[in-house]
């Protein structure tokens, strides 16, 4: 089984496009099982609100359960 960690600099990355974004989600489909810190739904749902984006939090959220 692989295992990966997932920080909240990661999904900020996708949620915004950044250049290297569809290479971070190829990675982390490439896991089995994903952790991250119990903070990351907190950190990733202010700094999206912070951008209006705030709906798009639960979407990310999702592609990690």
């Amino acid at each position: 089984m692989k295992r990966g960690y997932v920080d909240t600099s990661v999904l900020l990355a996708i949620a915004f496009a950044e250049p290297n974004s569809a290479g971070l989600e190829e990675r982390l489909a490439s896991y089995d099982q994903l952790h991250a810190s119990p903070l990351l739904e907190a950190e990733l749902a202010s700094a999206l609100q912070r951008e209006g984006l705030a709906n798009a939090s639960e979407t990310l959220l999702a592609a990690l359960r």
